[in-house]
C-alpha cells in the first residue's frame, strides 16, 4: 500500500470514528419529557382601578389524577404588584376533611430593568401531595378552582388590559438556577416519572383590565345623574359608618378641595334647600377640570 493510500485509509477511519461517536452521543441523550395530555390551566380576568386590588382565580382541569402541579405566571411589573396567593379547595365535597398537600409560593415584584422582563414580575406556586400518599382534590374532567391570586394595580398605571400569562419565568435573586415552568405529576403511573410540562395550547391566560377615570357630576355621590337628598346622606354614611371605597369619590367631593368631609354634605344641602348657588364644575356629567387632586372617579 502506497503512502497516499495509507493516508486515505487513515482519513476514512477517522471519519467513521467521528460518526460512530456522534451516533452514540445522540442515542444516550435523554429525550425531553412529553407534554401532559388532558391537563388544562385556566386563569380568570378582573377589573380594577389604579390603587385598587384585583383577584384572579386559577383553575385546573385534568382527565387523570395528579400528585403534584407547578404553576408559573408572568405579569407586567410596571403596572401590577403581586400581593399574595390563597389556596382554594373547591374540589372537596361537603363534609370531607381538607386534603393534605403542601403549597409553596415564590413571587418577584422586582422592576430593575426597563420593560416587562420574564426574570421580573412573576409568581410560582407548587402544590404537592406526594408526601401524604394522596392525590390532589380535583374532579375528573371538571374545571376546579385551586388558587386565588391577588394583585394591586399601581397608582400610575395607564388604563388598558394588563395580561397575566402562563410562562417560563425567573430566575432572579433568591430563585433557583433553572427557571420555573408549568408542569404536573400524574398519579398511578406505576414507576417514578419526571413532571410532564403542560403544553401552551392548554393554557387560557388571564389579566387585569385597568380602568381609567370617567366623567361625573359634582355632588352626585349616588351616581344617579342628578342632585338630590340621597347624595349628602350617602356621603355622611360613608364618613361615619365606613364601608367600601366610593367608586366615584370625586363626585362626593362637593366643594372640590380634594378631601371628603362633612362640609361636602353641608354644601350640597345648602344648594338643594337654601338656594346657595351652584357647586364647582362639572355641573353636568363631564371630566374633572381639576384632575390633579387626590380623589378620582372610575365608575359613574
Amino acid at each position: 500500500m502506497s503512502r497516499w493510500e495509507e493516508k486515505e485509509v487513515r482519513w476514512v477511519l477517522l471519519l467513521a470514528g467521528s460518526l460512530l461517536a456522534g451516533l452514540a452521543g445522540t442515542a444516550g441523550a435523554a429525550d425531553p419529557p412529553a407534554e401532559a395530555p388532558g391537563v388544562y390551566f385556566y386563569l380568570s380576568e378582573a377589573q380594577a382601578a389604579p390603587g385598587d386590588r384585583a383577584v384572579l382565580t386559577l383553575s385546573v382541569k385534568t382527565d387523570s389524577p395528579l400528585k403534584s402541579l407547578s404553576v408559573s405566571l408572568d405579569f407586567d411589573e410596571t403596572k401590577l404588584t403581586a400581593v399574595g396567593v390563597r389556596r382554594l379547595f373547591a374540589g372537596v365535597q361537603d363534609g370531607e376533611a381538607l386534603p393534605k398537600d403542601i403549597a409553596s409560593t415564590s413571587l418577584s415584584n422586582v422592576d430593575d430593568q426597563d420593560g416587562n422582563q420574564p426574570s421580573e414580575g412573576w409568581i410560582h406556586v407548587e402544590i404537592d401531595s406526594t408526601s401524604f400518599d394522596t392525590d390532589l382534590p380535583l374532579r375528573a374532567s371538571e374545571e376546579v378552582p385551586i388558587l386565588e391570586i391577588e394583585f394591586q394595580v399601581q397608582v400610575h398605571a395607564d388604563p388598558g388590559f394588563s395580561p397575566v400569562t402562563f410562562a417560563t419565568v425567573g430566575p432572579a435573586d433568591g430563585a433557583p438556577a433553572a427557571p420555573y415552568g408549568n408542569s404536573v405529576e400524574f398519579a398511578d403511573l406505576g414507576a417514578p416519572a419526571p413532571p410532564a410540562p403542560v403544553g401552551p395550547e392548554n393554557f387560557k391566560h388571564g389579566g387585569v383590565a385597568i380602568v381609567g377615570e370617567v366623567g361625573f357630576m359634582r355632588g352626585d355621590t349616588s351616581r344617579n345623574k342628578r342632585l338630590d337628598i340621597t347624595d349628602p346622606i350617602l356621603s355622611l354614611a360613608f364618613l361615619f359608618q365606613g364601608g367600601d371605597a366610593l367608586p366615584c369619590a370625586d363626585a362626593a367631593d362637593a366643594d372640590d378641595n380634594g378631601v371628603l368631609e362633612v362640609t361636602d354634605a353641608v354644601l350640597t344641602l345648602s344648594v338643594l334647600y337654601l338656594g346657595y348657588g351652584e357647586l364647582p364644575p362639572p355641573n353636568g356629567v363631564d371630566r374633572d377640570p381639576t384632575p390633579d387632586d387626590p380623589l378620582h372617579c372610575y365608575d359613574y
